[in-house]
């Protein structure tokens, strides 16, 4: 029914239905409605976030330096593998051989990367690789769990 498949060696691994889950109805996040009796849909949660599986991998975030995009400390972000990015995308850069998530930025001088918090600009100086400056990939979204308390459901906890 699509929900194992076949792989290499005789193997089972996931299929494409392995991952679905069950979604209600729209809620409104303003007034009550009136709850309806509806069949429930199921949806992938990939097909949101991940559309080339095999060239995508989630990092957990550490730090603020990205909270003016929404980017908090504690987020996953999906990054899909790519050795090329435009200025102004996020990316997951190697500068100097340490990871970084930043935005791609190019002057006169050449390619380098910005953080984006404002409140803390002077923590986070542009940075120029020393040696090199390799793309690792780009950002194409995030997740990230929510408090039960909500004390993390957005960029002003």
């Amino acid at each position: 029914e699509g929900f194992l498949e076949t792989a290499a060696g005789s193997r089972l691994r996931p299929g494409p239905r392995f991952f679905e889950r069950t979604v209600g109805h729209a809620v409104r996040a303003g007034l009550p409605q009136q709850a309806a009796d509806v069949q429930p849909e199921l949806l992938r949660i990939d097909d949101y976030l991940i559309e080339k599986p095999s060239q995508t991998i989630l990092f957990p975030v550490k730090g603020d330096s990205m909270v003016d995009l929404g980017i908090l400390e504690g987020d996953m972000v999906i990054i899909e593998r790519s050795n090329s990015a435009s200025p102004g995308q996020v990316v997951l850069a190697i500068v100097d051989n340490e990871f970084t998530l930043k935005v791609l930025a190019r002057d006169k001088e050449g390619y380098y990367l910005e953080a984006r918090n404002e409140k803390r600009s002077q923590d986070y100086p542009p940075i120029r690789p020393e040696q090199e400056l390799e793309i690792y990939g780009f950002y194409i979204g995030l997740f990230r769990k929510a408090s039960v308390s909500g004390h993390r459901l957005g960029p002003n906890r």
